[in-house]
């Protein structure tokens, strides 16, 4: 269940969520997930829209990677360090 105002509405696919092609083969070919799970399909447009979830579910359910893809294109999207530069 999805609370809220002008929540996002859930993803069917990975492909909807503005992942990179790497990330997307990663998921497929190598750890053999086509769709998201439910847990992953209701947060992953919440919080890859900026928005506070809490998302509560069984172990085993995909929470984890939900929070994680986001992170992931985020850190994906991060420009390229100038020389000297060494990060955050």
């Amino acid at each position: 269940r999805v609370r809220g105002r002008n929540a996002p509405a859930p993803v069917m696919t990975f492909a909807q969520c503005g992942l990179s092609e790497r990330i997307l083969a990663v998921l497929t070919m190598k750890l053999y997930i086509a769709m998201p799970f439910l847990i992953q399909a209701q947060c992953l447009p919440c919080i890859m829209a900026g928005r506070d979830v809490i998302g509560i579910a069984k172990t085993g359910s995909g929470k984890t990677l939900a929070y994680l893809l986001p992170m992931l294109r985020h850190i994906g999207d991060q420009p390229g360090l100038d020389v000297g530069e060494s990060g955050p």
